[in-house]
């Protein structure tokens, strides 16, 4: 089997132990795309199959999130817009539980939308780059995150989601969407061949095209292949 699913993690979990039930619950090798932690939940995108080497491009993809900050005194309107300042460029370091290399990096907040104020605590929506921590965005305004959900992978939303009572309960009562359905998701360029262009990327076989950045490349409606503006091959799937 190859395709993908969209699940909705719930907490307490790590995102590599649910994937590897949902691998076995279909026979194949699963991954995902995105990692989150045991006690954060929400979008989470796992693919099947050969579909696993297409992950890479989903993790890329902006982050939405739904975050509840919780600070030592009661919200006033100095620390709304401390946090309000952080939209734009913030130069994070990885927190001490992560995996990758403890350095400063810089990413992106794009959007924060404020949802609730009450007490100590700011609810809050933030669309952010690949690879933004939202607990140390929470740690840089003097506060701390007290819960987080992810929402959105690019726009892929908890809407489409499957929760994990209804997958491993009812597993054929759970949409598998294909490369094609997920294509329109990874804001990338498309381009169709003819049947000998087909025949050449199939076995392999060096083809040059004019391309702006990575692109999918189509035969007859299905995604065959993605290949790079240097028109290299990045995953193929024939």
């Amino acid at each position: 089997m190859n395709g993908f699913v969209l699940v909705d993690k719930p907490t307490n979990i790590l995102s590599h132990d649910l994937t590897s039930r949902i691998g076995r619950l279909f026979g194949v090798r699963a991954g995902h795309a995105g990692t989150l932690d045991p006690n954060v939940g929400g979008v989470m995108v796992v693919g099947l199959g050969k579909y696993t080497r297409l992950l890479r491009f989903f993790t890329r993809l902006d982050k939405t999130y739904v975050c509840l900050l919780k600070m030592d005194d009661n919200i006033d309107q100095n620390h709304l817009n401390i946090l309000r300042s952080k939209v734009g460029e913030n130069v994070q370091k990885p927190p001490p539980q992560s995996a990758v290399a403890k350095r400063p990096r810089v990413r992106r907040l794009y959007e924060l939308e404020i949802l609730e104020v009450f007490h100590n605590r700011i609810l809050f929506r933030a669309r952010v780059e690949s690879g933004f921590y939202m607990r140390v965005l929470c740690d840089d305004v003097g506060g701390e995150m007290e819960d987080l959900r992810r929402t959105k992978i690019g726009n892929i939303d908890e809407n489409m989601t499957v929760n994990v009572y209804r997958l491993f309960y009812h597993p054929d009562r759970v949409h598998i969407y294909n490369a094609e359905e997920m294509f329109r998701f990874l804001k990338m360029d498309r381009l169709d061949v003819d049947q000998e262009m087909y025949r050449k990327i199939s076995h392999g076989n060096r083809v040059d095209l004019d391309l702006k950045d990575y692109t999918g490349i189509f035969y007859r409606d299905r995604l065959i292949a993605i290949m790079n503006r240097d028109s290299d091959y990045e995953v193929v799937l024939v």
